[in-house]
């Protein structure tokens, strides 16, 4: 069966492609080809699976495509082994869509984090909205400084994150990325400016099992559309091109 080819497969990774191997094959592949014999997977077994992750799952071709690879990968070290004759053929995929993201120019994010703290002091008094748009800000700041993806940052929690001096003395804020589509990551050390984010969410009731940003998983419509709300005033909503920024656009504009 495909889940033993899996497991054997598995000696032959290690380190970082060992966990993005596992993390793949339980969270993508697992069910549909698990129970499957290697030397009985034709085209149209593959093809039903494309059926299923496109319009099912609801994955976009550049997921679709990291899947097929991983199967592959399996059935190549198969034939290695002796276990299979030859592979399969494997049909066509689509072609991935052009879709970049829309990052910020380093004069546009300092744009941005000048225009967000003017927000936060317009808003008072209204405490809830200061405390959204001070939110906003925290988030937004965090994204940059630890080039994590906004699904990372938003389930990091406090017993996630240490402060450790780093060669300058300054503090730096490491993390243990739990939730990932690559699988765990330990040890992301983020700039200074997240540590400094980090200091201010901590309070004395803070537990180490709260998030960082609870809003996010409270009222996650609200948290895009203060973002959204924020680039507006900006000016920097839509790019050079026409092309929209959101929240993804703030670990684009960290690598950039």
């Amino acid at each position: 069966r495909m889940s033993d080819a899996h497991d054997a497969f598995l000696t032959t990774r290690t380190g970082g492609k060992l966990s993005e191997s596992i993390h793949r094959w339980n969270t993508s592949v697992r069910d549909f080809w698990a129970h499957r014999r290697p030397d009985e997977i034709t085209p149209a077994v593959f093809r039903e699976f494309y059926a299923q992750r496109r319009n099912v799952d609801k994955i976009k071709e550049h997921t679709l495509r990291k899947d097929v690879s991983h199967i592959r990968q399996i059935l190549k070290h198969c034939v290695e082994t002796g276990k299979l004759s030859a592979l399969p053929f494997i049909p066509k995929l689509d072609k991935i869509e052009h879709n970049p993201r829309r990052w910020l120019e380093a004069d546009e994010w300092k744009r941005l984090q000048a225009v967000s703290k003017e927000r936060i002091k317009a808003a008072s008094p209204n405490v809830r909205l200061v405390q959204q748009r001070q939110d906003c800000h925290d988030f937004a700041t965090f994204m940059v400084h630890s080039m994590m993806r906004v699904g990372e940052v938003q389930h990091l929690t406090f017993r996630d994150c240490q402060l450790r001096k780093n060669s300058q003395g300054e503090d730096a804020l490491v993390c243990d990325v739990r939730h990932s589509k690559t699988g765990p990551r330990p040890n992301v050390v983020c700039l200074v400016g997240a540590a400094s984010v980090y200091r201010r969410r901590k309070t004395v009731d803070t537990k180490p099992t709260d998030l960082l940003f609870p809003e996010h998983q409270n009222r996650p419509n609200k948290t895009t559309a203060t973002f959204r709300d924020l680039l507006i005033a900006a000016d920097l909503y839509v790019d050079s091109n026409g092309e929209r920024r959101n929240q993804k656009s703030l670990r684009a504009t960290a690598i950039s």
